[in-house]
């Protein structure tokens, strides 16, 4: 017997045996073809009822998902079944969210994946991408989109419930220290704001009719004039892509950032984005070429990119976003051990501290005049109003002996007459 006589004899008998009396044959194909389908798929797809680790209840039953990221793309899919000449149609399930199922198979594997920051960076020292993966899969499953805008809106139970996913996988070194939770702080934010802008620029393209409300809006209006004038004060442009600064330099050989710099703004002709580029990669080589001759204590790389490229808070220009950087520009030089140079700091101490003595006295001695001259000004005003009593009490003087004259001029003439 052929293999489709087969199918067609078990088909027959499951049919017989399990077709209701108000179900109808076509219907009764459609499920049996669907029953056999699932049957066959078993082995290759898991039950939807088997839970992975990320999503297991244990750890994640009362999280706060996403309503965006619970449901698949599903197309639906016409297959004929040759033979009978029925038809059957299926739900074809297409990619749907990142579960983490690639984290869970290394967990599975190796356990937890091990997380540590060297100091003064703001990125992991290894597994960077794994832990850059978790963080995206946290923010979409579990950081609401509603009623808020920004990282720091969200509440602390979403947050919490963000940090409990990301310690499901990995291990973080130092979890409970102030600056570890405040550098992956600092990526969850970047992430929400990079997740944010990518459902904004999928879904604007579906406003064509029309204004969008929000791009009508004068802050945003404001933000992207400041946004094109900065964009358009750049000096150059770097050629190093979606690769972070601090990823190349760990990879070099005889690690500089001056080199580092260079070939991050070279083509791969080897030459400079612009002019501009190639004027500031040699005023750096000669800045270092000049400590070095001048028999001085040499300037250090991070001096020389503050030097050529200047000072941002919070970010040092050339190395990018990775590396911590001071709240001051002041980068040190190497070479504070040197006895003379804490000889000159000592001595530059007490003089700032007699200067200050002095300064204080300075500023009593004002305190006083500033008092006196209080005094001679109240003095001055008191005896404004004085002579402005003064002058209205002449005033009416003058006006009284004016009348006064008027009256012995009138009598006068009055007197004149008589006599005529």
């Amino acid at each position: 017997m052929s293999l489709g006589a087969k199918f067609k004899k078990i088909r027959r008998s499951y049919i017989e045996e399990n077709t209701p009396p108000n179900l109808t044959p076509a219907s009764s194909n459609r499920s049996l073809t669907n029953g056999i389908r699932h049957i066959g798929n078993v082995n290759s797809t898991p039950p939807a009822s088997h839970a992975s680790a990320s999503n297991s209840p244990d750890s994640f039953e009362s999280a706060p998902m996403n309503p965006l990221n619970t449901t698949t793309s599903s197309i639906p899919a016409t297959n004929t079944e040759s033979g009978d000449g029925l038809g059957s149609t299926d739900i074809r399930t297409t990619r749907g969210p990142n579960k983490g199922l690639n984290l869970d198979k290394i967990v599975r594997m190796s356990g937890k994946i091990k997380i540590s920051f060297n100091f003064g960076e703001k990125i992991p020292a290894k597994n960077v991408w794994e832990f850059s993966e978790g963080i995206g899969i946290a923010i979409r499953a579990h950081a609401p989109l509603e009623n808020v805008s920004m990282w720091k809106e969200i509440s602390q139970e979403n947050k919490e419930t963000c940090h409990r996913r990301l310690l499901h996988w990995f291990e973080i070194e130092d979890w409970s220290t102030e600056r570890v939770q405040t550098l992956i702080d600092k990526q969850f934010q970047k992430s929400y704001r990079q997740w944010r802008n990518t459902l904004h620029t999928e879904y604007k393209k579906f406003v064509q009719n029309g204004q969008d409300p929000q791009l009508c809006s004068p802050r945003l209006e404001v933000r992207s004039m400041i946004n094109s004038t900065n964009r358009r004060r750049a000096p150059f442009s770097h050629t190093s892509g979606k690769i972070r600064a601090l990823t190349r330099y760990r990879k070099m050989v005889n690690p500089s950032k001056i080199e580092l710099w260079r070939e991050t703004h070279v083509r791969k002709n080897g030459e400079f984005v612009n002019s501009q580029a190639e004027m500031t990669y040699r005023k750096m080589n000669r800045l270092e070429s000049e400590t070095m001759e001048e028999g001085g204590e040499p300037m250090s790389e991070d001096q020389i990119l503050v030097a050529t490229l200047g000072h941002r808070f919070g970010y040092q220009k050339g190395m990018g976003d990775g590396v911590e950087v001071p709240r001051r520009a002041n980068f040190s030089l190497g070479a504070q051990q040197d006895p003379e140079l804490k000889q000159k700091s000592s001595d530059t101490e007490s003089k700032l501290c007699e200067t200050q003595s002095k300064l204080s006295e300075t500023q009593i001695e004002l305190d006083l005049a500033k008092g006196k001259i209080d005094t001679l000004t109240e003095d001055l005003e008191s005896q404004k109003e004085i002579n402005k009593t003064t002058d209205q009490r002449f005033e009416l003087l003058q006006e009284q002996m004016r009348q006064m004259q008027q009256a012995w001029l009138k009598m006068q003439a009055n007197n004149t007459g008589t006599f005529n």
